[in-house]
């Protein structure tokens, strides 16, 4: 190999992996790229092995390889750049364009590194630059788990308890004794992101669900008709209700400016209500939303939707190749809508068929519908709006409105069918907390004053409880105190509740927290 190591056809076939988990930080676990790096690797060796035997020169061959992989690999990005600033006449035949124009340059490129006569010099400069790219998406992610992925110690930690002035995490250990001595319960942890409150999906989308509140309550649910959240992002919620807490010494430590949500997404992975269930024998079954920051690794049975075999991350990472085409023959429509819809189905698929799993178990359902991106009509027929899937939260009021009331439409009908098939089929009454971490945010601006806080904090929020008491909840109760109820209640622990409190923080001041409390059901939005 003459006298300088080849390495840059192996760091070019890894960019593209690295390049796309950096993207996605938070949203997918980097185990989901595990195999597309091998498999990236594997293609990589196998092309640069028969480049030699075809060139006979191992430079030339790396040359190869690396041009190859930078034409194959960037083949995506390039169809829909041309997508936004070519001209109509030929976006409206690019399918065709822009394959005959991709093998024309790419066979120029390959002529003219096939007749290069210094290619062991060329392979210095390449693997600099081979190194300089992968060096940015490394270093971001390098950054975001371990410069921002500190520990943050809780006040709760070192003895703070429910009865302090400042509401603290406070540990919840599940006492030996008579209050366990009967089978527990089974618990299903529904959330229905972005499910907002009955009233003000009557006042502001003209939608009502009163048939979906009658159904539940005719089961024997509690429904909190006045029912409020703590934060306005999921993770926020989740970390703070999965702990029983509020999120006070984390923005202390944090400060208010800061943007770093690794601390949250560790509370919410080692969360103390999953950790007592699983020390008093709960089976934890963890049905993923596709994000990230909503999943449980420690769950005994982790269950998450692939098409064909081929997780999201593989997926967008094909989708930058020539194969995307294929893939999506191969294995159907492959669109965000189309993974969005097979996704939420899925989860309600699993759930339906939860009771059929050995308890006692701890069911945890992170849903993320009648959230953007809007997909389903009312009836469950699939919705395609034009532009981009990931942006609904940008469509016109009138839009806006109409596609979010038929999603809630639908996620309520698959809601009730799943409720049904959980408790005809469920060999003793469970625990089910359904409920909507924040309602939609058409109406949120940058400041609380400029804000429908209405909108965006008043949730759906229900419980069922096998012996139908349901004097320690309350119409305003709002998600922190859930599983301090919960555990009073049925697992002998003493941890009370905590005045509901609501808090205001927007992008990029996460920690900046205002309390909203008494003006949550105001409205105060003037825009169009």
């Amino acid at each position: 190999m003459n006298r300088h190591w080849i390495w840059h056809p192996f760091i070019f076939a890894a960019y593209p992996v690295l390049a796309l988990l950096a993207a996605n930080l938070g949203k997918m676990a980097p185990v989901r790229m595990v195999r597309s790096l091998i498999a990236v690797e594997i293609f990589a060796l196998l092309i640069f092995l028969a480049a030699r035997i075809l060139s006979k020169n191992w430079h030339k061959a790396a040359f190869l390889v690396s041009l190859f992989l930078i034409f194959f690999q960037s083949y995506g990005h390039i169809y829909r750049w041309a997508l936004n600033v070519m001209p109509v006449w030929f976006t409206s035949g690019q399918k065709y364009y822009l394959p005959a124009l991709w093998l024309i340059l790419l066979g120029s490129g390959v002529w003219f590194a096939w007749r290069l006569k210094q290619s062991h010099e060329a392979t210095v400069y390449l693997n600099i630059m081979a190194l300089v790219m992968v060096a940015v998406p490394v270093f971001k992610t390098v950054s975001y788990f371990v410069v921002n992925g500190s520990d943050i110690s809780l006040a709760g930690d070192s003895g703070d308890t429910a009865e302090d002035t400042t509401p603290h995490f406070v540990p919840i250990t599940i006492p030996s004794g008579e209050a366990t001595a009967v089978p527990p319960p089974d618990i299903y942890y529904i959330l229905l992101d972005a499910y907002g409150r009955s009233d003000t999906l009557q006042e502001l989308y003209n939608y009502d669900n009163q048939e979906f509140i009658n159904f539940l309550e005719g089961k024997g649910f509690y429904v909190a008709h006045q029912s409020i959240t703590n934060y306005t992002r999921t993770l926020f919620v989740l970390s703070s209700m999965l702990n029983g807490g509020y999120l006070d010494d984390v923005a202390a430590q944090l400060g208010p400016d800061s943007v770093n949500t690794v601390p949250l997404e560790n509370l919410v992975k080692q969360n103390r209500v999953v950790n007592a269930l699983q020390q008093d024998g709960y089976r934890i079954i963890s049905i993923s939303s596709g994000y990230e920051e909503s999943t449980l690794p420690n769950a005994d049975e982790y269950l998450r939707f692939d098409a064909g075999g081929v997780n999201e991350f593989e997926k967008l990472l094909l989708m930058n190749t020539p194969l995307g085409p294929l893939f999506n023959r191969q294995f159907g429509d492959l669109s965000v809508y189309e993974m969005h819809r097979a996704r939420v189905l899925y989860a309600f698929d699993q759930l339906g068929k939860m009771p059929q799993e050995a308890g006692p178990k701890f069911v945890f359902a992170h849903i993320m519908s009648p959230h953007p991106p809007f997909v389903f009509g009312p009836d469950g027929e699939a919705l395609n709006i034009p532009g981009d899937p990931l942006k609904h939260e940008d469509l016109p009021v009138d839009e806006y409105t109409s596609a979010y009331s038929g999603q809630v439409n639908y996620i309520s009908t698959l809601a009730q069918e799943t409720i049904e098939q959980i408790m005809e089929n469920s060999e003793s009454p469970p625990i089910i907390i359904m409920f909507g971490d924040h309602g939609p945010w058409l109406r949120f601006e940058s400041t609380p004053e400029d804000s429908c806080l209405k909108e965006r904090y008043t949730i759906f929020n229900s419980f069922y409880f096998p012996d139908g008491d349901y004097s320690q909840l309350y119409p305003t109760i709002s998600p922190v105190n859930t599983f301090r109820v919960v555990m009073d209640k049925y697992f002998g622990t003493d941890l009370g509740t905590l005045a509901d409190r609501t808090f205001y923080s927007e992008w990029p001041h996460l920690y900046d927290f205002v309390d909203v409390t008494d003006s949550v059901e105001t409205c105060t939005w003037s825009g169009e």
